[in-house]
């Protein structure tokens, strides 16, 4: 809060709710006095426009309504320059709703009720404009208050449910050197818990492949991805995609003893991007003819 330090908005939120308080208080002891016998629920407003007390306590809930709006609008500009993201998206929303409010409610119900006043008719503004308008705002500020709290949650389970399917590919293929079954999520387990299942088990199989991994296979897909024109970045993904097949193939094969591969052999693409890291080796897994090659065996056999 860069209004003033935390003591003086605090005492500017006790003030508010003293005010409010006591505007509440004579609302309710003006409507207590006044002769309002006869039920009015569409138009309560112009209808005693003109009646001692009803009058009073008609003008203080439209000042205090409209006070509120226009302290509420002022705060949620100010956050609007604090914040970014889906917060700032929703500060507008609510901002246009309350608009809405303002023209569509305060200025037509005060409009309505000052012609009583002057001894003119104009009952639609309150009975027929104002109500719809309202209800628009309504809607803007409920999107509002709701976007912040729900958006990023939605964009995180999205992006999950992408990541998990992209990470097929390479669960397929160490899914049989995981030392633990992968456990089938609940019907009503959410993406991103799925996600984090699913990286468990494919963990689980890549530490078991840590021992076979051959870094001679390593280093001729490197060469191999570089002479292709790949990036470095691009090329050092792929020759640990290439290494990773080859050790899914030889676990899988009937003589597949470890080769006691050394500290230095592993996957140093997964180093500090996690989930990235997997959908990259999964992506490649998948449509690179240099891993296909180590799968099928071709580059282990190459050694001399």
């Amino acid at each position: 809060w860069r209004g003033g330090p935390p003591s003086r908005l605090r005492r500017m939120t006790l003030a508010g709710t003293v005010v409010y308080g006591l505007l509440i208080v004579a609302i309710i002891v003006l409507f207590t006095l006044a002769d309002a016998d006869t039920e009015r629920l569409r138009d309560l407003d112009t209808y005693y426009a003109n009646t001692p007390c009803m009058r009073e306590m008609i003008v203080l809930y439209l000042v205090g309504h409209g006070a509120c709006t226009l302290v509420m609008g002022v705060v949620c500009l100010r956050w609007m320059r604090e914040v970014t993201g889906p917060l700032r998206t929703g500060l507008r929303l609510i901002v246009v709703g309350l608009v809405f409010d303002l023209v569509g409610f305060e200025l037509a119900k005060i409009t309505a009720v000052v012609a009583r006043w002057l001894g003119h008719d104009l009952d639609f503004l309150s009975t027929t404009l104002a109500p719809p308008v309202v209800s628009v705002g309504a809607l803007f500020c409920s999107a509002g208050f709701m976007l912040p709290r729900l958006l990023p949650p939605a964009i995180t389970h999205w992006r999950s449910l992408d990541d998990y399917r992209r990470l097929t590919p390479l669960w397929l293929e160490v899914r049989w050197a995981a030392t633990t079954p992968k456990l089938e999520p609940s019907w009503w387990e959410l993406p991103h818990a799925r996600l984090q299942r699913l990286e468990v088990s494919i963990h689980d199989a890549l530490l078991a492949l840590t021992p076979h991994f051959d870094d001679h296979v390593r280093r001729i897909s490197l060469a191999t991805a570089l002479h292709e024109g790949k990036t470095p970045r691009e090329a050092r993904v792929i020759a640990e995609a290439a290494m990773l097949a080859d050790a899914a193939r030889h676990v899988d094969s009937p003589d597949g003893a470890p080769l006691g591969a050394s500290r230095d052999c592993r996957l140093r693409t997964l180093d500090g991007l996690g989930t990235r890291g997997l959908v990259e080796l999964a992506q490649e897994l998948g449509q690179s003819p240099v891993v296909a090659a180590a799968r099928q065996g071709s580059v282990a056999a190459s050694r001399e």
